[in-house]
């Protein structure tokens, strides 16, 4: 578990020092209205929906690594704890398609989120290899709270951009 936990650390180093752009640039990845952005870089956003006073409020982030997603040894375990989920508990892994026939790999969660603070969230997570990179888009909700429909419908938008 450790290394999982180190390779997944190495992957996120590497994404920094990747070089410029945003985690959206040629993807047609929707952020759903109401999400307000709390930070962007060239491998991670973060949105949230709520106010700032509001630590339970629904959080949606899009990592980007410069590394292709080897299916075969995806462990879910390696990309909670990633994705700044304590004590993840997860409940199913699913592999699905989307934007068409692209491929991706859907995880249930439930953990102590260290983006809202310390509280205990469930966690939908998406993880896609595309253009030679790998995408994780998660959406956090308060545990035991509903899930926003826009949440999790903009975790499965993590497409190629559309020719113009």
């Amino acid at each position: 578990m450790k290394r999982m936990v180190a390779a997944a650390c190495g992957l996120v180093f590497a994404a920094a020092l990747a070089g410029c752009g945003s985690t959206t640039d040629n993807l047609d990845f929707k952020v759903p209205p109401g999400y307000t952005s709390k930070m962007s870089m060239a491998f991670l956003s973060v949105w949230t929906k709520g106010t700032d006073a509001d630590k339970t409020s629904d959080v949606l982030m899009l990592m980007k690594l410069p590394v292709k997603m080897d299916e075969a040894k995806f462990e879910s375990n390696t990309f909670t704890s990633s994705g700044g989920m304590k004590d993840a508990k997860v409940e199913s892994t699913q592999k699905i398609t989307i934007c068409g026939n692209q491929s991706a790999m859907l995880v249930k969660a439930t953990g102590t989120s260290e983006q809202a603070k310390g509280k205990e969230m469930d966690v939908d997570m998406l993880v896609t290899p595309l253009n030679g990179n790998t995408y994780m888009a998660m959406y956090l909700y308060p545990h035991g709270g509903a899930a926003d429909p826009a949440g999790l419908a903009a975790i499965k938008s993590v497409c190629a951009k559309s020719a113009t």
